[in-house]
């Protein structure tokens, strides 16, 4: 079982560039957050597609939470972080009672490295390797910090929950 809140090796470094030169062939966007501050992320994004076995495999991780979760968002977020450039403190769970799912737990995962650039959460601060990734509820306040040098590309998966029909509005 992969725990929560706690780093484990996902991809290898061969992976790792795969999905790094796939997503350069892609559009490239300012990342955004859902009430649009500006100051709260300044950093870029790439909408990415997996393959059929990629996102089984993606699924298959969380095997354990199959429970809790019901599938996730797909196309998944790459994220790039130039010297500068972050995404601050912020949950990801971003209650919404209109919406018949929600985000539950969330996985970010490095595909590139670069100094200073932290993931942290309110209790523990992470230098995350080359491929290793992090799975925690969507509800935790996290951010990523700038690198202080290089570019820092990384993962980000939602594993969405539905919500029973007493806690949405119609």
């Amino acid at each position: 079982m992969i725990a929560l809140n706690q780093p484990f090796q996902l991809l290898t470094e061969i992976e790792c560039a795969d999905f790094i030169s796939r997503a350069r062939t892609l559009e490239t966007v300012k990342g955004q957050t859902y009430s649009n501050q500006s100051h709260v992320r300044t950093n870029d994004i790439i909408w990415f597609s997996f393959t059929e076995d990629e996102r089984n495999r993606f699924w298959e991780l969380v095997k354990d939470y199959w429970d809790r979760v019901h599938w996730y968002e797909h196309p998944v977020q790459i994220s790039i972080y130039k010297p500068g450039q972050y995404y601050d403190w912020h949950t990801d769970d971003k209650p919404n009672r209109k919406r018949s799912s929600l985000r539950h737990l969330t996985l970010t995962c490095n595909l590139q490295c670069a100094p200073g650039a932290l993931f942290e959460t309110r209790l523990n601060s992470y230098d995350l390797k080359l491929g290793e990734a992090i799975i925690i509820p969507s509800e935790s306040e996290h951010r990523a910090c700038a690198p202080t040098e290089g570019e820092r590309w990384s993962l980000t998966i939602w594993y969405m929950k539905k919500r029973n029909a007493a806690e949405t509005e119609s």
